[in-house]
């Protein structure tokens, strides 16, 4: 599976985020976790650095997210 691009991720952020207030305590747990995720990753994105480690860790964090997201996506 390819690394998401950060527009990616903002699209199933955002649908997501209007769809979930309807959703499971369960699913609003896992969401409040991956918003935290959401904030690192949103920081990491937006340094502009490319030294490898900080590329690799946003990368992880970037496929981390996508995965969470299509989760919740296919619970709701």
């Amino acid at each position: 599976m390819a690394v998401p691009t950060r527009e990616e991720l903002q699209t199933l952020h955002d649908d997501l985020k209007v769809r979930i207030h309807l959703a499971s305590r369960e699913l609003q747990d896992a969401w409040e976790n991956l918003e935290a995720r959401w904030r690192q990753f949103q920081a990491r994105a937006g340094l502009g650095k490319t030294a490898s480690n900080v590329g690799e860790a946003t990368k992880l964090l970037g496929e981390e997210l996508r995965d969470g997201y299509n989760r919740i996506k296919k619970a709701l």
